[in-house]
C-alpha cells in the first residue's frame, strides 16, 4: 500500500486519498491491502478537535471503538468492537504486529488481538501477556513495546530496570537481558540506545540470536566501545 501519516495529524493519506479522521492519529500499521489507524478521541486532548471530527466522513460510535481499518483504496472496511473490559471512555492506542497478529494495547490495561480483516476482538489478554505463536507468554512487568524481525518477536517489559525477551515465533524463548533504554527496527536492524547520562547516547547493533551488543551504529560518547565489550 502507499500510505503516508504523521502521529497527532487529523488524516492519512493512502493512494492519492486522504482520509480525515474524527481525532488525531496515535498509530498506524500495514498488513498486506490494509490499513489499520489507532484515532485518539478529540476529548482525551483536552483541545479542540471539531473541524477535524467535522471533515471526516465518519464519526467512531464511541470513545472505545477507535480502531478502524482501511483497504488500499482508502475506504473503511471496519471499525473494531466494543472490547471486554474497561469503560466506554478508555481506548486503543499502540499497534503492534506479531507474525500478522494484530494487537492493539488499550487504556483499560489489556492487549486486544483483532482480526484485520473483520476489525472482531478474537482474544484479550492483560498487560502482562502477550499470544506468540500458540502460546500465551507471561511477563513480570507490563509490556511496554512489541517488535518483530524476520523470525525474532522482542517484547520489552517494566520502566527502569527494563527487560528485554527475545522469542522464536512460536513463542519459545531465545534470549533475556536488561537495560535502561529502549529498543527498536533500525534500518532492518534490532539497535539499543544507551543513555549514560542526559547529555550523550550510544546506538548499537544487538545479534538477534543471542540479544549481545556488537556493534556501534553512532554515538557522541568518548568511549562507546566499552557498552559492546561488556556484554561478550
Amino acid at each position: 500500500m502507499d500510505v503516508s501519516y504523521e502521529a497527532a495529524n487529523t488524516s492519512v493519506t493512502i493512494g492519492s486519498v486522504e482520509q480525515p479522521v474524527p481525532g488525531r492519529i496515535r498509530d498506524c500499521q500495514e498488513l498486506d491491502d490494509l490499513l489499520a489507524v489507532s484515532i485518539t478521541p478529540d476529548e482525551h486532548y483536552g483541545i479542540d478537535l471539531s473541524d477535524a471530527v467535522k471533515s471526516a466522513e465518519f464519526a467512531l460510535p464511541s470513545p472505545n471503538r477507535n480502531l478502524v481499518g482501511f483497504d488500499e483504496s482508502g475506504e473503511i472496511t471496519w471499525i473494531v468492537d466494543t472490547p471486554d473490559h474497561g469503560t466506554n471512555e478508555d481506548h486503543f492506542r499502540d499497534l503492534s504486529l506479531v507474525s500478522n497478529r494484530l494487537l492493539a494495547n488499550n487504556t483499560d490495561d489489556h492487549y486486544y488481538e483483532v482480526d484485520p480483516s473483520t476489525g472482531e476482538i478474537v482474544g484479550s489478554y492483560p498487560e502482562t501477556q502477550l499470544p506468540i505463536g500458540d502460546r500465551v507468554v507471561s511477563f513480570n512487568g507490563t509490556v511496554k513495546r512489541i517488535h518483530q524481525l524476520d523470525d525474532l518477536v522482542v517484547v520489552e517489559t517494566g520502566t527502569t530496570p527494563t527487560s528485554f525477551y527475545g522469542y522464536e515465533t512460536d513463542g519459545s524463548l531465545r534470549w533475556q537481558r536488561h537495560g535502561n533504554a529502549g529498543l527498536e527496527i533500525r534500518d532492518g536492524a534490532l539497535a539499543e540506545t544507551i543513555v549514560p547520562n542526559d547529555a550523550r547516547r550510544a546506538i548499537v547493533r544487538l545479534d538477534p540470536d543471542t540479544g549481545k551488543r556488537v556493534e556501534v551504529l553512532e554515538s557522541d560518547l568518548p568511549d562507546p566501545e566499552q557498552y559492546v565489550s561488556a556484554s561478550e
